[in-house]
């Protein structure tokens, strides 16, 4: 008991660092839905820094740019990057939108040939199926298929309820998300002062342990959005062979649709493959079922095969690690838990690391100082 004791007096420090981590992390968790927009925006802050900083370097160091104070040069930085990105992503946007509406006015002018078609084509299955089950069992296939039409009446009205419910929940999430342009400008123009003021307010020995510890939350983080990156360039380039293949129309904007919001979590490839169904549906219908296939197989071949190996390549996880990872993230905590199980793990494999590293060298320390 007296050696724990001298453990925890020995490094307690560190302990109450470790400890301060934790509960942080554990805040944010529980907070999730109304942090969730600043969370979003330390990411994009962490890509527009270096961008940021890049613009800044290159400016004239003479002239009238030149002769400005460092806040205002950065400022100026930080607007050249912000247009440049709106910019870039406006024009995407239009043509996405232009292209969805077209679609729309196509798919609704011949709204009533559609469905007719399809409602004579679901009647023409259903009739060849139920013409091979026997007479007697009929009635059975009948109640059956009734009964599941009931229960996905019900399913839907549940999940629209539910999804009303949450209305209230989401609000902080949408007032957050208002204000998250704001958060971003303000922290890229003061980052500096903030970092500064932040380590300030704590005791030296405490700093130098918060700041190696945030470096690691950083360099996992960064890793982890690389690695979802490549999950989408690799969605994006494999879904354009296929719609190459299929000889879709627009299949590049479609491909780069698919890249995009496959780095959405859960509902993302859902958003793509609507997309990809609306235009192809309206352009060349005759195609339409196979463009869902080939969403479907890619959605599979994705999470079998890419996202452990590409995970596992930048989290620095065996592939194996990454799969059972995946499985109990998602069993215990759903779409959280599938999306944080292994940039957490990752985490803590490196802080682990950094508190043995600690150890070992305060233990030397008192070894020399002993001898």
């Amino acid at each position: 008991m007296s050696s724990f004791a001298g453990t925890l007096r020995k490094y307690r420090q560190l302990i109450t660092v470790i400890a301060g981590v934790v509960i942080v992390l554990a805040l944010i968790y529980g907070l999730r839905r109304a942090l969730l927009p600043f969370l979003i925006g330390f990411v994009v802050i962490f890509f527009m820094n270096s961008a940021v900083s890049w613009v800044e370097r290159r400016f004239p160091r003479s002239g009238p740019v030149g002769n400005w104070p460092d806040g205002k040069r950065r400022v100026l930085a930080i607007v050249i990057v912000n247009t440049s990105i709106v910019t870039v992503f406006g024009i995407f946007g239009f043509f996405l939108f232009n292209t969805v509406i077209q679609a729309f006015s196509v798919l609704l002018a011949d709204a009533t040939a559609h469905w007719a078609q399809a409602v004579a084509t679901v009647q023409q299955m259903t009739d060849s199926t139920r013409g091979m089950v026997p007479g007697e069992l009929r009635g059975n296939v009948d109640s059956f298929a009734l009964d599941a039409g009931n229960a996905i009446t019900e399913a839907i009205k549940a999940n629209f309820e539910e999804s009303v419910a949450q209305l209230p929940a989401a609000f902080s999430t949408l007032l957050g998300v208002a204000v998250m342009p704001l958060f971003v400008f303000y922290v890229l123009k003061d980052r500096e002062k903030l970092s500064n003021s932040f380590y300030s307010s704590m005791p030296e020995w405490a700093a130098e342990h918060v700041r190696n510890i945030l470096l690691i939350i950083e360099n996992v983080l960064g890793r982890y959005v690389r690695a979802t990156l490549t999950l989408g360039a690799a969605v994006g380039l494999i879904t354009l062979i296929g719609l190459l293949i299929l000889r879709v129309p627009l299949a590049p904007l479609l491909a780069v649709v698919a890249g995009i919001t496959e780095m959405i979590p859960s509902v993302g490839p859902l958003i793509g493959l609507a997309i990809a169904s609306v235009v192809t549906l309206a352009l060349a219908p005759e195609k339409t079922v196979f463009v869902i296939i080939l969403f479907v197989v890619v959605q599979l071949l994705e999470n079998t095969i890419l996202v452990p190996r590409v995970q596992s390549g930048y989290m620095g996880l065996h592939p194996v690690i990454t799969i059972v990872l995946l499985v109990l993230g998602a069993a215990l905590a759903g779409v959280w838990g599938l999306i944080l199980a292994v940039p957490l793990t990752a985490t803590g494999v490196q802080i682990f690391r950094y508190v043995r590293q600690v150890v070992r060298e305060q233990n030397s320390v008192v070894v020399a100082s002993t001898k």
